[in-house]
């Protein structure tokens, strides 16, 4: 097979592909750079081996007169993995107290060098019977493996309706997906995280007097789908220290001659006298438009330069067409919106569109750069939502102002981003800039940062405060603590990233708290009644009547409302925190 080339030098040579991904990530793609095929074994091929004896052993196997029979152990699972007896085989092998395998941990490594380690589903295990710790065998649920997948594109929190981001979702996921579930490229990295962990167990061998790695290493995975109960798949491969050299991981391999070799064996555990026909599948449905390159040139920035350089998309093929393939993630339908805006077919483009449909434009508008060509049409879609900004999310509003150049709309929804957000901002799948996400991030947590330091320096300075008596001050400072404590703003105070606390509800604690009413007895009326003259009488300030504190107390003459500097003091301070805005200048970011 021919010498594969390194990690760096297949990014290098492919810049506008994503290959330095997680192995969740991986497609077919990534099989076909790494030169790398699944090839199916028949079942009697193999039987026909063990009955020959035709075991493999490895070279250590050799010297030390004990065989390493990982193929047999995985024939004697195939052979026996009917439908009746597939879980007695699989406890067989990996849940027996004298099993020929130990487990070792319940998932695996795969590594590109020493910066990037990614974690593996698959329970792993290791040879009972020669006492290393190196792992040979991993048992994976495609079940689970889905799942994972699933994870690597969540939706935006708090989980809210979002078409379009959902959308996206979706395409990346059934992007992911493998025509062929048993030949995932997931299997790949975890036969080759095998052999790297492995490399890695044995190098640390040597250094404390052992033989060291070997030139080759034999691992072996089985896959079983949850919702097929009749197929298992079965996976061998001899991988050699030059192909594990390519992921830089771990250090010190020396090339050999053979790369990789790997073979798949599906067992089938019912008769089936169904005949499937392997050319029968369809492909994903594709969206092929004929296009002017001379409107997309003078439209796109991002198409000259595609065109004028010397990559694969600017050489004609037979037919003198260029072909460009973008990821199956854009909206067939806002996509030709768009391509009809380039092309000046004006008369096709419509008057009104959805919410959606303008987030689907925006997205593909955004990665061509190209808004100039729909700057009319956009600004007529954008202004029929005039009142109704509120509709969607968030994150579509602020993708659609960036895009389309409306400051004002931008500031507003940024401003909105940070008032109401109870975390790191979600924007989902849409391209917004990470500049723009940090900035939201950021100033979130630095104005609650600066509240909750404003309001540690108004108590400190009720504190020092002599204007006013002790109980005044008791009042004061209690009713404000009291009010701060149910924010959940002191005691504790909260740590960042202020996960849940909203800037948007502290201003609303802030501007609806008011000091309760006081009164005292007037100088007249203390020297007449029993009453002492440290007499205070407090009235909730939300159920006062509006027009009490100018007749007294219950409209009595013989109570005056109490105000002071101190009292003051706290109103306006809490008046001033209300002050600042949040809003961010489009200017900045484009």
């Amino acid at each position: 097979m021919p010498r594969p080339a390194s990690i760096r030098d297949l990014i290098r040579q492919h810049p506008r592909e994503r290959l330095l991904v997680q192995p969740l990530e991986w497609t077919a793609r990534h099989l076909e750079l790494l030169r790398c095929s699944f090839e199916e074994e028949e079942g009697k091929n193999k039987e026909n081996e063990e009955e020959n004896g035709q075991d493999f052993e490895t070279p250590e196997a050799k010297e030390s007169g004990k065989n390493k029979p990982v193929s047999r152990w995985a024939r004697t699972a195939e052979r026996l993995a009917t439908s009746e007896m597939k879980t007695a085989a699989m406890k067989k092998l990996l849940a027996e107290v004298d099993g020929p395998l130990k487990f070792l941990r319940p998932f695996g490594y795969f590594c590109y060098g020493f910066e990037h380690e990614f974690r593996l589903h698959g329970a792993v295990f290791a040879e009972r019977s020669v006492g290393t710790q190196a792992p040979i065998f991993a048992f994976m649920q495609r079940g689970m493996i889905r799942i994972q997948r699933e994870g690597v594109f969540s939706l935006p929190r708090p989980r809210r309706p979002n078409p379009p981001a959902e959308l996206i979702r979706k395409m990346r996921l059934k992007q992911l997906e493998p025509s062929d579930p048993w030949c995932d490229p997931y299997i790949l990295a975890v036969l080759v995280g095998l052999a790297q962990s492995q490399s890695q167990s044995q190098s640390l061998e040597k250094d404390s007097g052992s033989k060291g790695r070997p030139d080759a290493f034999k691992v072996c995975v089985v896959l079983v789908d949850e919702t097929n109960t009749d197929m298992m798949g079965f996976y061998t491969a001899t991988i050699s220290t030059e192909f594990l050299s390519k992921f830089e991981y771990p250090d010190g391999l020396k090339p050999t001659k053979e790369t990789l070799s790997s073979s798949l064996y599906k067992k089938e555990t019912k008769p089936d006298t169904d005949t499937e026909n392997p050319d029968s599948q369809e492909d994903s449905p594709q969206s092929c438009y004929k296009v002017s390159m001379k409107h997309l040139i003078l439209a796109s920035p991002r198409a000259k330069k595609m065109f004028g350089g010397n990559f694969a998309e600017a050489q004609p093929d037979e037919y003198g067409l260029r072909r460009w393939t973008f990821e199956p993630i854009f909206d067939p339908d806002a996509f030709e919106v768009v391509m009809n805006a380039i092309h000046g077919h004006t008369h096709k483009l419509p008057r009104t569109v959805s919410l959606n449909m303008l987030v689907y434009v925006s997205v593909i508008v955004d990665d061509l750069d190209c808004a100039q060509s729909l700057w009319f049409f956009a600004k007529t879609w954008i202004s029929q939502f005039s009142q109704s900004f509120h509709i969607g999310s968030t994150a579509d509003w602020i993708l659609i102002s960036f895009v389309f150049d409306e400051p004002s709309l931008f500031k507003s929804k940024t401003e909105s981003a940070i008032l109401h957000g109870r975390g790191p901002f979600q924007h989902g799948v849409l391209p917004i800039r990470p500049k723009i996400i940090e900035t939201i991030d950021t100033n979130r947590k630095v104005q609650i940062r600066w509240v909750i330091a404003k309001l540690d320096l108004l108590i400190r300075d009720i504190q020092k405060h002599s204007d006013c008596t002790h109980e005044c001050k008791s009042l004061v400072v209690g009713a404000l603590m009291l009010e701060l404590m149910s924010a959940k703003l002191i005691l504790p105070s909260p740590s960042e990233p202020f996960q849940n606390l909203s800037l948007g509800d502290i201003r609303m604690r802030i501007a609806k708290f008011k000091l309760p009413n006081v009164y005292r007895p007037t100088e007249r009326y203390s020297k007449d009644s029993d009453f002492p003259k440290d007499l205070w009488l407090f009235q909730d300030a939300t159920k006062e009547d509006p027009d009490k504190h100018r007749r007294g107390y219950y409209n009595s003459a013989r109570f005056d409302i109490h105000d002071c500097a101190l009292r003051t003091m706290v109103t306006s301070s809490l008046t001033d925190l209300l002050m600042t805005t949040f809003g961010m200048d489009l200017s900045r970011y484009r």
